[in-house]
């Protein structure tokens, strides 16, 4: 694992985008159902969160229970471009990053 040392000033960042892109969230959990050639989606579950918590965010990341993918999309057609970044938590985790317990939905 690489760990890399940030600023404040980053983590301030993600988190007020985190607090704008996530203030009410429905986390998805579902299961791919190919039915006569098209692919549909059974949606199992669903985690129901509310404002993030500051701070929380850098913890779980130094921690690992976060991690970044940086998306590279495309292929020998059209060429590659970039989708940026995607910030994955353990599910058992998320969670810790919302104030108050999190509601959880069975959907099946």
């Amino acid at each position: 694992m690489i760990f890399c040392s940030y600023s404040s000033v980053i983590f301030t960042t993600l988190e007020a985008a985190l607090k704008a892109k996530h203030h009410e969230t429905f986390w998805i959990k579902a299961r791919s159902a190919p039915r006569s050639g098209v692919e549909y989606f059974d949606l199992l579950s669903a985690i129901h969160t509310r404002n993030p918590v500051d701070g929380q965010f850098e913890r779980l990341l130094d921690s690992g229970s976060i991690t970044v993918d940086h998306e590279v999309c495309g292929g020998l057609t059209f060429g590659a471009h970039e989708r940026g970044p995607a910030f994955k938590a353990e599910r058992q985790r998320i969670g810790e990053l919302f104030r108050g317990i999190p509601r959880e939905y069975e959907l099946q």
